[in-house]
């Protein structure tokens, strides 16, 4: 069995490469009058959600400060009119390409709010994260805080 961090990097590069074919052979959304545009049908979905659980950044996307998947996604997602979803998309590009040290401290406000018995503390260091892209995190921090008292 290939190594979770292995397994995700495959999984965003097939999605990548799949937004990237139907850009190129589909035709271009002056349909703004498409029957979907602008919904998240199941099949954005679940490109949305693999992308924001499991985007690898490599060291090239910390020197340029963002992750060339997530942007490129992103920009699928924009053209199809699902904004929202590309503004969290872009949010996460930048989470995840931030340098190490600003990596490193936010591991450790993860691990100090998971040692915490401060449920509201715990929420909103859960809340911050999500609103930052960071949705593993933040889903195992609100796990947590729902079972405090």
């Amino acid at each position: 069995m290939l190594p979770t961090p292995i397994l995700a990097v495959m999984a965003l590069a097939a999605v990548a490469l799949v937004v990237q074919s139907r850009r190129e052979n589909s035709p271009k959304p002056e349909a703004k009058g498409q029957a979907d545009f602008g919904m998240m049908t199941p099949e954005r979905q679940v490109y949305y959600e693999v992308a924001m659980l499991y985007a690898p950044a490599s060291e090239d996307d910390i020197k340029n400060g963002k992750v060339k998947a997530l942007e490129d996604l992103a920009d699928a997602f924009e053209e199809v009119g699902c904004k929202d979803q590309a503004i969290m998309l872009r949010k996460k590009s930048c989470s995840r390409s931030k340098p190490p040290e600003i990596q490193e401290a936010r591991k450790q406000v993860y691990r100090d709010a998971l040692a915490s018995n401060d449920k509201a503390y715990v929420e909103r260091v859960a809340n911050a994260f999500y609103e930052e892209g960071c949705w593993g995190a933040a889903k195992e921090l609100f796990e947590y805080a729902a079972g405090l008292k």
